[in-house]
């Protein structure tokens, strides 16, 4: 009966609580310095496995991730990140942006409309961890899909240019 106590003791409680701290980076060109990205929001959605994706710049802002496999979308994200505070009101210089969590598996979204870029990745919350942080960088300079500290990121791309009047024609002339 002792030793039955004993070792119920000894069970800590499991738990997914945590706060992701997100430390959003800008490099602007490939030689440049690093810099605080300012003006980045991000959320999460509970859901677990790589078939889930942020498919367009728009679909980002308008919170929209999408099941490549099933096609399924959801609209309404778990969570949303607030502005770091250490003083509960001050946003810090850093630009860190702070989300709370109480799940194993969620999938991280940060929109950065200055460069019209978004990022995105799976993530597994370690067990009893009451803080998580995540740095990550975006690179406009880039301009196609690149993967980051397992983060997916993505600019929007250019529009096609049209060509203008007479461009792309051959012109003959006769005399």
């Amino acid at each position: 009966m002792v030793a039955a106590l004993g070792l119920t003791s000894c069970f800590k409680e499991v738990g997914f609580d945590t706060t992701i701290e997100l430390y959003p980076k800008l490099q602007e060109t490939s030689s440049s310095e690093f810099a605080v990205a300012e003006g980045v929001t991000a959320y999460a959605y509970y859901v677990s496995g790589g078939d889930w994706k942020v498919l367009s710049y728009e679909d980002a802002v308008a919170k929209v991730i999408t099941n490549v496999k099933s096609e399924e979308t959801k609209t309404e994200p778990a969570v949303e990140a607030v502005p770091y505070a250490e003083d509960g009101e001050t946003p810090d210089a850093l630009g860190r942006l702070k989300l709370k969590t109480n799940k194993e598996h969620v999938l991280l979204v940060a929109v950065y409309p200055a460069f019209e870029m978004w990022a995105y990745r799976q993530y597994q919350v370690g067990v009893n961890l009451p803080t998580t942080t995540m740095k990550f960088h975006f690179r406009p300079w880039k301009l196609s899909e690149y993967v980051d500290s397992g983060w997916t990121f993505n600019i929007k791309p250019l529009p096609a240019a049209k060509p203008e009047e007479g461009e792309g024609k051959s012109e003959t002339t006769q005399e």
